[in-house]
């Protein structure tokens, strides 16, 4: 609905003939509108933002941006891994934590239990 009004094809840029955002925040919720777009990024052309269905690795990969920008999503990129390894961190305690913990309960069931009891 937005994409379509005479507003909206006003904002579009001149060079890469993409819709143009005003700032970072409204492309960013672009983004979370539509499953296809995976980032945004200023362009020096219209001074404004863009959305576009490219990976950060798909980009770095080609080499063909801004030494600033390669450096803006090579640090997202790093907190992308940094989170994820945080969060497989903490499913690793709790995954040991739970066979611990089952571990106690079978040594405590098995307390009573001699070689030779019938079960």
């Amino acid at each position: 609905m937005g994409f379509f009004t005479k507003r909206s094809k006003e904002k579009i840029c001149s060079e890469t003939k993409k819709h143009r955002y005003n700032s970072e925040a409204q492309a960013v919720r672009a983004i979370n509108n539509y499953d296809k777009l995976k980032r945004s990024y200023y362009c020096e052309h219209c001074d404004g933002f863009h959305n576009t269905s490219a990976s950060i690795t798909d980009v770095l990969e080609h080499g063909q941006l801004s030494l600033e920008e390669e450096n803006r999503l090579l640090k997202i990129k790093v907190n992308e891994i940094v989170k994820r390894n945080d969060m497989l961190i903490e499913k690793s305690r709790n995954q040991k934590h739970a066979l611990a913990t089952a571990n106690l309960k079978i040594k405590s069931m098995n307390a009573g239990f001699k070689p030779g009891d019938k079960c």
